[in-house]
């Protein structure tokens, strides 16, 4: 089962970035709520009102160029 858990360890960290928010305490559940009221992730909320926010389409926002 390790082999497993490495390789998706490997490949998160060569294709993901992780960022931490900070929210006011209590919120957590209610944007958790909302996310599911949706039917999303908090996480897929969270990047969907990013990439609107920032104008770029569903498409360039998985595959495009990496600002690295």
């Amino acid at each position: 089962m390790a082999k497993v858990t490495d390789y998706k360890n490997k490949y998160n960290s060569e294709n993901y970035d992780n960022l931490r928010i900070v929210v006011p305490k209590g919120r957590r559940r209610t944007i958790k709520a909302y996310a599911e009221e949706r039917g999303k992730s908090v996480n897929g909320l969270v990047n969907d009102l990013l990439r609107e926010e920032m104008g770029i389409t569903e498409s360039k926002w998985k595959y495009g160029e990496r600002d690295e």
